[in-house]
């Protein structure tokens, strides 16, 4: 009987220790889980560097970008300066020319009018009106072609103030587009930054909660290890325990009924136990109870 409530024990004591190592490994498996994702939160300062290196990248860009714009913008103040340099010469050249073409016309009439003979006081007079209304329309002429001059260096400086014009908002469109590229970059580098982040945490924690669970898991079948090893040992304490205690009770009647030497079924006759072959009342006493 010993030998069976070992063997009992040995066997469920076995399965109650798989059961507590399989909770062993699987709690060490929760473990490495949760470390494996913990060790994630490593990678939050590389986020940083990155998202730092993409910010610091977006205003090297920037700088180059308004480097360059000034650069146009200069070489387009030089071009519209020397644009208007050489109209300015074009209109003194033909303010010249023109000088040039009137005093060639006031010389030819002059010549022609010299060369006409004068006869009389009233060939004198006619030469000297011509003479003074020559005087008269060169300098009318003169005055048109100067004030045609002023009147196109006018419009040449307000075309010119206008080139300017353009060109400084076009400078300033384009800083202002710069401006704006620069800080939806640095803008995007941080939204990337904090859902990379909130990614990284969510994924974290996904990974907590699932190696926690399994390290719950894993103590709950280690428990229950524990508690079958421990419940063997109790019912195999049980086992010896009632075994040990049926052995000392005594022994108990078979249920078989014995004879009595001497009182019944002696080998002899009941005829010869009675002295009266007929029974009745009268012959009672005399078996030995009423006299007896």
């Amino acid at each position: 009987m010993m030998g069976a409530i070992l063997a009992q024990l040995a066997l469920d004591t076995a399965q109650g220790y798989g059961i507590y190592k399989q909770g062993k490994k699987i709690i060490k498996t929760g473990e490495e889980i949760k470390s494996i994702y913990g060790s994630l939160k490593n990678e939050e300062s590389k986020l940083k560097e990155s998202i730092e290196y993409n910010k610091a990248t977006a205003k090297k860009i920037k700088g180059y970008q308004d480097e360059q714009a000034k650069m146009q913008y200069e070489f387009n103040k030089k071009e519209i300066s020397r644009a208007l340099e050489g109209n300015l010469r074009g209109v003194l050249s033909g303010y010249v020319s023109a000088r040039e073409n009137l005093e060639q016309e006031v010389m030819n009439v002059r010549s022609k009018l010299a060369f006409n003979d004068i006869k009389n006081v009233e060939d004198s007079s006619i030469k000297s009106d011509s003479i003074s209304k020559l005087n008269s329309e060169a300098k009318d002429k003169a005055n048109i072609i100067a004030q045609n001059q002023m009147n196109e260096i006018d419009e040449l400086q307000n075309q010119t103030n206008n080139y300017y014009y353009q060109s400084g908002l076009n400078f300033n469109k384009i800083q202002e587009g710069i401006n704006q590229n620069y800080l939806v970059a640095y803008s995007q580098a941080e939204m990337q930054l904090r859902k990379d982040l909130a990614q990284l945490n969510q994924t974290i924690d996904n990974g907590n909660i699932a190696g926690g669970s399994l390290v719950n898991q894993g103590w709950d079948i280690k428990v229950a290890g524990i508690n079958k090893m421990t419940q063997a040992a109790l019912d195999a304490a049980k086992s010896y325990a009632m075994g040990k205690a049926g052995a000392n009770l005594p022994g108990m009647p078979s249920g078989e009924v014995k004879e009595i030497q001497g009182t019944y079924n002696n080998g002899n006759d009941f005829s010869k136990n009675w002295k009266h072959k007929n029974f009745d009342l009268k012959g009672f006493g005399g078996i030995g109870g009423i006299n007896g």
